[in-house]
């Protein structure tokens, strides 16, 4: 066992947890912006996927298992295709 893995109790340790967790804060700054009308699409549809990908490493992590832990980041890599693609809807809905 590393040096590094053994520092790591909580998934609060995890150096991608802690850059997962920033931009939370800010897609909920954002989406006050937002139309009223968006609040229970759109925002609420943002606002979910940032929390999820935080909440799907510390599932993860929890699970004590490195297939588990994979299968969590394989999570991630969707949920964030899917935020993208929201923003870009947001994009063209402002245009439009």
């Amino acid at each position: 066992m590393t040096e590094e893995q053994q520092k790591i109790r909580t998934f609060r340790d995890l150096r991608i947890w802690q850059k997962s967790i920033k931009p939370v804060s800010q897609i909920y700054k954002i989406t006050q912006s937002f139309p009223k009308e968006e609040a229970f699409g759109l925002t609420s549809h943002m606002c979910r996927s940032s929390v999820s990908i935080p909440s799907n490493i510390e599932e993860g992590q929890g699970r004590n298992s490195t297939k588990n832990f994979a299968f969590s980041t394989n999570c991630n890599r969707l949920t964030l295709q899917i935020a993208n693609s929201t923003c870009n809807y947001k994009k063209f809905i402002i245009f439009f």
